[in-house]
Formats: C-alpha cells, sequence, structure tokens
C-alpha cells in the first residue's frame, strides 16, 4: 500500500503534467489548494522531488514549481522510489 505523502507526490506530479507547460511554473499555494494538500506538507515533498531532479523550482514572486523533463519519461515507479524507498516493493501487500 502507498504512502500518503506517495500519493500526494503522485497527485502534484500529474497536476503539474497537465497544468505546467514550458517554463511556466505553478506555485504551491495554487497546487496545494487545487489538490486539497496542506501547503507545509506538499512543499516538502515537493523539495524532495526537485533535489532528485523530477521538478525544476524559481524562488521569488513569480516562482513555484514545474517539470524538469518530458512526463512520459516519469514513472510511477521512480516517484514511489523516492518518496517512500524500494523497501515497499519488497514487501506483501
Amino acid at each position: 500500500m502507498l504512502s500518503n505523502t506517495s500519493k500526494y507526490a503522485i497527485r502534484a506530479m500529474i497536476y503539474l503534467a497537465l497544468n505546467a507547460q514550458g517554463d511556466l511554473k505553478i506555485g504551491i499555494k495554487k497546487i496545494s489548494g487545487d489538490l486539497s494538500i496542506p501547503s507545509p506538507f506538499l512543499a516538502k515533498i515537493l523539495q524532495v522531488l526537485a533535489k532528485h531532479k523530477l521538478l525544476a523550482s524559481t524562488k521569488g514572486p513569480n516562482g513555484g514549481f514545474g517539470l524538469s523533463r518530458d512526463p512520459s519519461k516519469i514513472t510511477l515507479f521512480e516517484i514511489v522510489t523516492i518518496i517512500d524507498g524500494n523497501d515497499i516493493f519488497d514487501k506483501c501487500l
């Protein structure tokens, strides 16, 4: 079973894939409001994904998050592994 953190990460990645075209960045408040995810929790998740180069982030008044590569090249396995690690795949559901 996936953790809530992984579920939020997947939802956020799908949201960004659908809404952030080109160099457009979307702010954390907009993402958290649209997805009904607490913004401090979502910010930590998105920072982890940015650290692992799935997301690009910019700071400042016009800052936000966007995908750092083509969404078709990002797998669910990659997202879950970054958030929860590989151990989740070794356990029986």
